[in-house]
């Protein structure tokens, strides 16, 4: 039996777009996924470090943020990111601090904005944690936190106590609840 070129050609279509849907990640909704936090931690500091007025620039706090801030029960949910950097200690530079932003998907990084005040609350985090954002949410559901997220941060705060970087979960507007993730005990406890 012959097809004729109209019937071929829908038959071709149908295929390569049933292939094509199949192929999609499950995060195809929000332009792919990410890269981990730890690599694009690296990345945001080699980024920033690359101008001149921010050589000596420590990662002071990375902000997650879902897609359209709607709230997601995994970290694949998590499409945009920002990065505030402390730069005080470059010398010469007329910034305090910077920010840097990334994604989504399939965006990169943005470029460097200096900021002339120095962003405060928080001490340094000189290196990523060994933590994944992932492991972070396994920790918190594990802990019996099952409310979806809009957002999440990673910071050491200034509070006597706390002396590891948290990942920090927003667990609704309605809630006003935050729930921290300790990236080295891996004790959670609201805020």
């Amino acid at each position: 039996m012959r097809l004729s070129r109209t019937s071929a050609a829908l038959s071709v279509f149908a295929a390569c777009l049933a292939a094509g849907l199949l192929a999609l990640p499950a995060s195809a909704d929000y332009g792919g996924r990410l890269p981990t936090f730890r690599n694009l931690f690296k990345e945001a500091v080699q980024n920033v470090r690359s101008r001149p007025d921010f050589k000596r620039a420590v990662m002071l706090e990375v902000d997650g943020y879902s897609k359209n801030r709607q709230p997601v029960r995994r970290a694949r949910g998590i499409v945009r990111v920002r990065f505030v950097f402390n730069n005080q200690a470059t010398p010469h530079s007329k910034f305090d601090s910077a920010f840097i932003r990334y994604g989504p998907p399939p965006t990169r990084f943005g470029p460097v904005h200096g900021v002339g005040q120095p962003f405060v609350e928080d001490r340094q985090i000189p290196h990523a944690p060994n933590m994944s954002l992932q492991h972070a949410v396994k920790d918190l559901r594990h802990a019996g936190f099952q409310a979806r997220f809009a957002d999440v941060t990673l910071r050491k705060p200034l509070e006597a106590g706390k002396t590891h970087p948290l990942y920090i979960f927003g667990l609704g507007k309605k809630s006003g609840r935050f729930v921290a993730v300790d990236t080295v005990t891996h004790e959670v406890h609201p805020l």
